[in-house]
């Protein structure tokens, strides 16, 4: 797979402010104290807060009303994998096992994907998402915060059923430096 770009330049924004964030953190990866909540602001809408249970499943403990607008569902204390189909559960699951065979269990794994979901005409759209890491104070648990970018629009009233396997995807150690592909596409240069 080659290495990706970035599509959406909120991505790209996202991305900068967390990593600016961790920068200036006491921390290895952010607090969700940490985060500037006016900078933060304008991404809101889009992001969704995932939080790991004991069986290592994720589960959305907010879905941002921008998203839940675009794909006609709040998926605020859904499971990831419960709209997934079979190939992208199977992906994930391999995507998380080979981060921690490369990297070991100390890495704190990100991920970003473009990927492919069908609603409930039958439509397919495209989407951008990038998940990086935080850390809950109170507990020290790790938790990840989500912006996700829908690069089509759907028709009104339209709902996203399935999310399939991602068409490009790329797990990476967010406590490594930012990584050269995280980058727009606008920008390449080569």
């Amino acid at each position: 797979m080659t290495k990706p770009l970035l599509h959406a330049p909120k991505i790209a924004a996202f991305a900068d402010l967390w990593y600016e964030t961790r920068a200036a953190s006491s921390h290895s990866i952010p607090t969700k104290e940490d985060m500037p909540l006016r900078a933060l602001a304008p991404f809101m809408p889009n992001l969704a807060l995932i939080d790991l249970d004991e069986d290592g499943r994720s589960k959305y403990l907010l879905w941002g009303t921008e998203i839940a607008t675009v794909i006609g569902v709040d998926l605020t204390g859904a499971y990831l994998d419960e709209r997934m189909d079979a190939e992208a559960i199977a992906q994930l699951e391999a995507g998380v096992v080979q981060f921690e065979k490369e990297h070991g269990p100390d890495a704190r794994r990100a991920h970003w994907s473009l990927g492919r979901g069908r609603t409930a005409s039958g439509r397919e759209i495209l989407y951008e998402d990038i998940s990086l890491p935080y850390i809950v104070p109170e507990t020290g648990r790790i938790r990840f915060m989500a912006y996700v970018a829908v690069l089509e629009t759907q028709g009104y009233g339209e709902t996203q059923v399935t999310r399939f396997s991602s068409e490009e995807a790329m797990w990476f150690d967010a406590l490594a430096p930012r990584p050269d592909w995280m980058r727009l596409r606008q920008t390449e240069t080569a």
